[in-house]
Protein backbone atom coordinates (compact mmCIF):
# COMPACT_ATOMS: atom_id res chain seq x y z
CA UNK A 1 0.00 0.00 0.00
CA UNK A 2 1.14 3.35 -0.80
CA UNK A 3 1.58 5.99 2.26
CA UNK A 4 1.55 9.76 2.41
CA UNK A 5 4.05 11.82 4.01
CA UNK A 6 0.50 13.28 6.47
CA UNK A 7 0.13 9.92 7.37
CA UNK A 8 -0.49 5.52 6.42
CA UNK A 9 -2.85 4.24 4.62
CA UNK A 10 -6.24 3.73 5.94
CA UNK A 11 -5.50 6.08 9.09
CA UNK A 12 -8.84 7.83 8.92
CA UNK A 13 -7.65 11.22 7.99
CA UNK A 14 -9.37 12.37 4.65
CA UNK A 15 -5.86 11.97 2.61
CA UNK A 16 -5.76 8.66 3.84
CA UNK A 17 -9.33 7.67 2.74
CA UNK A 18 -8.89 9.44 -0.66
CA UNK A 19 -5.96 7.00 -1.62
CA UNK A 20 -8.19 4.11 -0.15
CA UNK A 21 -10.50 5.00 -2.68
CA UNK A 22 -8.42 5.68 -5.37
CA UNK A 23 -6.45 2.56 -4.73
CA UNK A 24 -10.03 0.30 -4.57
CA UNK A 25 -11.11 2.04 -8.20
CA UNK A 26 -7.67 1.01 -9.66
CA UNK A 27 -8.13 -2.68 -8.25
CA UNK A 28 -11.52 -3.07 -9.80
CA UNK A 29 -10.45 -1.34 -13.05
CA UNK A 30 -7.49 -4.57 -13.11
CA UNK A 31 -9.90 -6.71 -12.31
CA UNK A 32 -12.01 -5.84 -15.16
CA UNK A 33 -9.73 -5.44 -17.67
CA UNK A 34 -8.46 -9.06 -16.84
CA UNK A 35 -11.52 -10.87 -16.82
CA UNK A 36 -12.40 -9.35 -20.30
CA UNK A 37 -9.32 -10.21 -21.42
CA UNK A 38 -10.06 -13.95 -20.18
CA UNK A 39 -13.74 -13.88 -21.13
CA UNK A 40 -12.16 -13.52 -24.83
CA UNK A 41 -9.85 -16.33 -24.33
CA UNK A 42 -11.86 -18.86 -22.83
CA UNK A 43 -14.77 -17.79 -25.65
CA UNK A 44 -11.79 -18.93 -28.90
CA UNK A 45 -10.58 -22.31 -26.54
CA UNK A 46 -14.19 -23.48 -26.06
CA UNK A 47 -15.01 -22.76 -29.68
CA UNK A 48 -13.14 -26.02 -29.81
CA UNK A 49 -14.32 -28.92 -28.44
CA UNK A 50 -12.29 -31.58 -25.89
CA UNK A 51 -12.77 -34.79 -24.59
CA UNK A 52 -15.08 -33.98 -21.06
CA UNK A 53 -16.35 -30.52 -22.27
CA UNK A 54 -15.24 -27.67 -19.90
CA UNK A 55 -16.08 -26.46 -16.71
CA UNK A 56 -15.82 -22.81 -15.30
CA UNK A 57 -15.69 -22.01 -12.04
CA UNK A 58 -15.68 -17.86 -11.37
CA UNK A 59 -16.17 -15.90 -7.39
CA UNK A 60 -17.96 -12.78 -6.68
CA UNK A 61 -15.53 -10.27 -7.29
CA UNK A 62 -14.86 -11.59 -11.10
CA UNK A 63 -18.23 -12.79 -11.60
CA UNK A 64 -19.25 -8.71 -11.09
CA UNK A 65 -16.94 -7.80 -13.62
CA UNK A 66 -18.32 -10.97 -15.81
CA UNK A 67 -21.83 -9.23 -15.75
CA UNK A 68 -21.03 -5.77 -17.20
CA UNK A 69 -23.20 -4.70 -19.88
CA UNK A 70 -20.28 -5.21 -22.63
CA UNK A 71 -19.21 -8.91 -21.75
CA UNK A 72 -22.00 -10.43 -20.19
CA UNK A 73 -23.56 -12.22 -23.43
CA UNK A 74 -19.91 -12.79 -24.43
CA UNK A 75 -19.69 -14.84 -20.71
CA UNK A 76 -23.39 -15.93 -21.04
CA UNK A 77 -21.85 -17.71 -24.90
CA UNK A 78 -18.90 -19.37 -22.57
CA UNK A 79 -21.22 -20.72 -19.86
CA UNK A 80 -23.28 -22.60 -22.19
CA UNK A 81 -20.50 -24.08 -23.68
CA UNK A 82 -19.55 -25.74 -20.75
CA UNK A 83 -20.70 -28.91 -18.75
CA UNK A 84 -20.65 -27.06 -15.09
CA UNK A 85 -20.40 -23.77 -14.09
CA UNK A 86 -19.83 -22.70 -10.61
CA UNK A 87 -20.63 -19.39 -8.91
CA UNK A 88 -18.84 -19.48 -5.51
CA UNK A 89 -18.52 -16.72 -3.17
CA UNK A 90 -21.70 -14.18 -4.48
CA UNK A 91 -23.85 -12.30 -2.96
CA UNK A 92 -27.45 -12.78 -3.34
CA UNK A 93 -28.00 -10.11 -5.77
CA UNK A 94 -25.24 -11.86 -8.03
CA UNK A 95 -27.39 -15.11 -8.43
CA UNK A 96 -30.47 -13.60 -9.51
CA UNK A 97 -28.28 -11.64 -11.92
CA UNK A 98 -27.11 -14.82 -13.44
CA UNK A 99 -30.42 -16.73 -13.34
CA UNK A 100 -31.76 -13.47 -15.31
CA UNK A 101 -28.95 -13.20 -17.43
CA UNK A 102 -30.08 -16.92 -18.42
CA UNK A 103 -33.55 -16.29 -18.32
CA UNK A 104 -33.64 -13.25 -20.22
CA UNK A 105 -31.24 -14.61 -23.65
CA UNK A 106 -32.75 -18.04 -23.71
CA UNK A 107 -35.70 -17.69 -25.42
CA UNK A 108 -37.67 -21.21 -24.70
CA UNK A 109 -35.09 -22.29 -21.91
CA UNK A 110 -36.59 -22.38 -18.60
CA UNK A 111 -34.53 -21.59 -15.22
CA UNK A 112 -34.82 -23.32 -12.23
CA UNK A 113 -33.26 -22.36 -9.11
CA UNK A 114 -33.14 -24.27 -5.81
CA UNK A 115 -32.05 -22.70 -2.39
CA UNK A 116 -32.20 -22.84 1.10
CA UNK A 117 -31.97 -20.04 2.36
CA UNK A 118 -32.23 -15.93 2.84
CA UNK A 119 -29.42 -15.71 0.68
CA UNK A 120 -31.06 -17.31 -2.36
CA UNK A 121 -34.51 -15.85 -2.28
CA UNK A 122 -33.62 -13.30 -5.19
CA UNK A 123 -32.66 -15.96 -7.07
CA UNK A 124 -35.79 -18.36 -6.01
CA UNK A 125 -37.98 -15.17 -7.89
CA UNK A 126 -36.38 -14.56 -10.55
CA UNK A 127 -36.21 -18.36 -12.36
CA UNK A 128 -39.16 -19.39 -13.90
CA UNK A 129 -39.27 -22.34 -11.17
CA UNK A 130 -38.28 -21.75 -7.87
CA UNK A 131 -37.60 -24.67 -4.76
CA UNK A 132 -37.08 -23.70 -1.44
CA UNK A 133 -35.61 -26.44 0.97
CA UNK A 134 -36.19 -26.29 4.93
CA UNK A 135 -32.80 -25.33 6.07
CA UNK A 136 -31.44 -24.47 9.49
CA UNK A 137 -30.94 -21.17 7.73
CA UNK A 138 -35.32 -20.73 8.03
CA UNK A 139 -38.15 -20.73 6.32
CA UNK A 140 -37.45 -17.58 4.14
CA UNK A 141 -36.47 -19.61 0.50
CA UNK A 142 -39.73 -22.39 1.27
CA UNK A 143 -41.82 -18.70 1.69
CA UNK A 144 -40.69 -17.69 -1.54
CA UNK A 145 -40.81 -20.72 -4.00
CA UNK A 146 -43.17 -22.19 -5.99
CA UNK A 147 -42.18 -25.64 -4.42
CA UNK A 148 -40.94 -26.66 -1.18
CA UNK A 149 -39.07 -29.95 -0.06
CA UNK A 150 -38.29 -30.65 3.74
CA UNK A 151 -34.87 -32.48 2.87
CA UNK A 152 -32.09 -32.11 -0.03
CA UNK A 153 -32.70 -35.79 -0.20
CA UNK A 154 -36.41 -35.54 -1.84
CA UNK A 155 -34.74 -33.15 -5.08
CA UNK A 156 -33.77 -36.01 -6.41
CA UNK A 157 -37.28 -37.75 -6.61
CA UNK A 158 -38.67 -34.07 -8.20
CA UNK A 159 -36.14 -33.29 -10.57
CA UNK A 160 -36.93 -36.77 -12.12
Amino acid sequence: KVQSAGGGVGDGTPESNELDTIQNKLKESLLKERVRAKIKELKSKTAQSRPGGYGLVIDGPSLRAAMQEDVKIAFLEVGLRCKAVVCCRVTPSQKAQVTLLVKDNLPGQITLAIGDGANDVSMIQAAHIGVGIRGKEGQQAVLASDYALPRFAYLERLLL
